[in-house]
């Protein structure tokens, strides 16, 4: 698997990083930087362990460097916060239940878990016509001001609105199938 940057005006893509396992890629605010989840790979990936890392942005982009390494997780959803923060979810392989949010501060060199109960189970719905449906539970989403939106993993699941401390968590409604902030 390769990490490439589309050119928007081009519409040219570039491998930023190839030989990866990566599942999940944001930009820095300043476009300079492309960050990247990698899960742990098998020995022909050139890039086997698994974590964040980061890589220039340009056509002559060198090997990946590591943000932070973790092993038997899988991390998703990555996000670059406001702040300068980085955050994503993190989860045990093949055990349901076990997805945390967790945010790397700047200068940081290991996660803080923000959010300990992410939603995981499925949302399902009725519909008018009597048809059952079932929706994977939406991603967390960041806004403006380092603001988290998720799932939580309440008996009625419930969408929570907080920071990036969790200091304030409110439940804003239930039954939500998907989200989403405006644009920063």
């Amino acid at each position: 698997t390769n990490v490439n940057a589309l050119d928007a005006a081009t519409g040219q893509s570039a491998p930023l990083a190839t030989g990866t396992n990566a599942s999940s890629v944001a930009f820095t605010d300043d476009s300079q930087t492309v960050l990247f989840t990698n899960g742990e790979a098998p020995p022909d990936f050139p890039l086997r362990a698994g974590g964040i890392y980061s890589v220039p942005a340009s056509d002559a982009a060198g090997p990946p460097s590591a943000v932070f390494t973790a092993t038997e997780r899988f991390l998703d959803d990555l996000a670059v916060l406001d702040s300068g923060a980085v955050a994503f979810t993190s989860s045990v392989p093949n055990r349901p239940g076990t997805a945390t949010i967790q945010v790397l501060d700047q200068g940081s060199t290991a996660p803080r878990t923000v959010v300990a109960d992410l939603g995981s189970t499925p949302v399902c719905v009725e519909t008018p016509q009597g048809a059952g449906v079932c929706l994977d539970v939406p991603h967390p989403a960041w806004g403006a001001g380092d603001t988290l939106a998720y799932m939580d993993n309440s008996e009625e699941p419930a969408l929570v609105v907080t920071d990036s401390g969790n200091r304030s968590p409110q439940r804003v409604d239930t039954g939500v199938q998907s989200f989403a902030w405006a644009p920063r």
